[in-house]
């Protein structure tokens, strides 16, 4: 037997190619048409290969030629086709592996038409396209005029000199070569490079987003920025955005005035009117509202009050935020990425902004109506919220905090970690949470009575939804009292967490009457 070390010979075995390809959406936008024009293109980079796992996104599979609704497997399984058309079905709905995705947008110096905003799109798709080894590349545009110049056209002019067949000079021939060259070079290198149409308006995923994009550039336009942009982000993870939204943020609205330098960043009114703005200020029993401090304030809503007060040139002018609107995924990534540059003003005699998605962001108050009455429970609140924190003895405070969290203890290889956890009975749909609340009938005696009341979650205290993810934020819950006359006393509820402070209360309906108070004695005044 021999002793020496032999090292096994293997021959190299040849690997199959693996085919890489893209997949991309382009859209053009003009607004008007010609006016301020903005390009925005979307799409993956694949590997044609059955992928491991899925690709992040709930509704879609990514395929070869697109975004593929799940829902639309069904049909696919159900389907009677035979032979050549049954195999192009499933070669449509054969799942690839996304390498990345790819988000770009453009702007525009001067006017220009929505057609050379179409053009541009398709041609920084291809611009991207070349920077990797692929195969195919696939440009899926809603504008008919790119994909049958594309398909037909271009061989006519330049048949005839890059003119038309009668001689005549053809619009926009510049923006026609650079995408017509462009995708020459790619073909002479054995990339198969094809243009397809796809409907616009048609909620379909990759467009929708290309639609979104082009807008952006449009709005770079408008505020004179010119850019060309594309990012490249891997796949995994892409379709996971946190918004980061503090716990605090619970209620629809968010009420402020563009006289921007009077604002304190961080400190933000809240509130609910009900679903008419001519409600603002009328005393409904379900109204709400709250004044909450950030220890950090929320980037995207301070980019929001300084943009709309460089807008209304700090004149007085009541707004309200949808913050339901601005905390959806998609619009505050946009936001967050692009700032007031993913916003614009529908109306030239209004202060109103909209998204990407054309939702309103932001709506004025105008008139302003009965707005000036909430303006006034949101200045007592923040009065009261003062007191509190300065331990004024006017308020008498309630620790609530047993009655909403316990401490749950856990041993494990680190040793024992204690968590602050919402208490099991408090589950999803607890709507109100009755409490004895102490207050003072003479503050200066300080002797404390008692009476039960009523908490609302989502009126009179943070939703359920909040004082969930306070869990990790060490939170203290508070209830405050005071007297509104020897008869009846008012309440609110304050939050104290390891990054901010906030008070709750609905100011049209948080008053107290007492049954068992003596009645004032009778002056002789009052006899006559």
């Amino acid at each position: 037997m021999s002793t020496t070390n032999e090292q096994a010979v293997v021959e190299a075995q040849p690997t199959a190619h693996q085919v890489y390809g893209m997949v991309i959406y382009t859209d053009g936008s003009c607004i008007p048409n010609p006016g301020f024009g903005g390009w925005g293109m979307h799409g993956y980079m694949y590997l044609a290969e059955i992928p491991k796992k899925g690709s992040g996104n709930p509704d879609h599979i990514l395929a070869a030629n697109g975004y593929m609704l799940k829902s639309d497997m069904a049909k696919f399984a159900a389907t009677d086709l035979k032979g050549s058309a049954v195999e192009k079905l499933k070669d449509d709905y054969t799942p690839v592996t996304p390498v990345h995705y790819v988000d770009g947008f453009g702007s525009f110096e001067g006017n220009v038409t929505n057609n050379v905003a179409e053009l541009a799109a398709a041609y920084f798709s291809l611009m991207h396209a070349q920077e990797y080894t692929i195969d195919r590349v696939l440009i899926l545009t809603d504008s008919e005029y790119v994909r049958k110049g594309m398909d037909s056209w271009v061989t006519s002019w330049k048949k005839y000199g890059w003119k038309r067949s009668d001689g005549s000079e053809i619009t926009n021939v510049e923006d026609w070569k650079r995408l017509s060259e462009l995708t020459d070079t790619l073909r002479s290198k054995g990339v198969t490079v094809n243009f397809e149409w796809v409907k616009a308006h048609n909620d379909i995923l990759g467009n929708v987003k290309a639609d979104r994009l082009a807008m952006i550039g449009t709005c770079h336009s408008v505020n004179k920025f010119i850019k060309n942009e594309i990012n490249t982000v891997k796949a995994d993870g892409y379709w996971n955005y946190s918004s980061d939204k503090h716990p605090f943020l619970s209620h629809q609205c968010l009420y402020f005035n563009t006289r921007r330098h009077l604002l304190k960043p961080g400190e933000y009114y809240l509130g609910y009117h009900g679903d008419s703005d001519d409600n603002f200020g009328n005393r409904a029993t379900t109204s709400a509202f709250s004044v909450i401090r950030l220890n950090n304030p929320d980037k995207v809503i301070e980019d929001i009050i300084t943009h709309q007060g460089v807008m209304a040139m700090e004149s007085d002018n009541l707004m309200k935020m949808l913050l339901t609107n601005i905390f959806k995924a998609e619009v505050h990534q946009e936001l967050a990425a692009h700032g007031h540059k993913a916003m614009y003003r529908p109306n030239p005699y209004r202060y109103d902004l909209v998204g990407m998605d054309d939702e309103p962001l932001t709506t004025q108050f105008k008139p302003a109506k009965l707005a000036y009455r909430a303006v006034e429970s949101i200045a007592f609140l923040i009065e009261k919220l003062d007191q509190f924190i300065a331990k004024m003895p006017n308020l008498v405070v309630t620790d609530l905090t047993p009655l909403l969290y316990e401490t749950q203890v856990k041993t494990g290889k680190k040793g024992t970690v204690e968590s602050m956890v919402l208490k099991e009975d408090l589950r999803v749909g607890f709507a109100a949470l009755d409490v004895q609340a102490n207050y003072k009938l003479d503050v200066d005696t300080g002797e404390l009575n008692q009476e039960m009341v009523r908490l609302t979650l989502g009126i009179d205290l943070l939703d359920r939804n909040g004082l969930k993810r306070l869990e990790s934020l060490n939170p203290k819950v508070s209830l405050i009292t005071w007297m509104e006359s020897p008869d009846a006393f008012r309440h609110a509820t304050v939050i104290e967490a390891d990054n901010g402070v906030g008070i709750w209360a609905g100011m049209y309906s948080n008053i107290r009457f007492l049954k068992d108070v003596a009645p004032a004695p009778v002056t002789a005044t009052q006899q006559e």
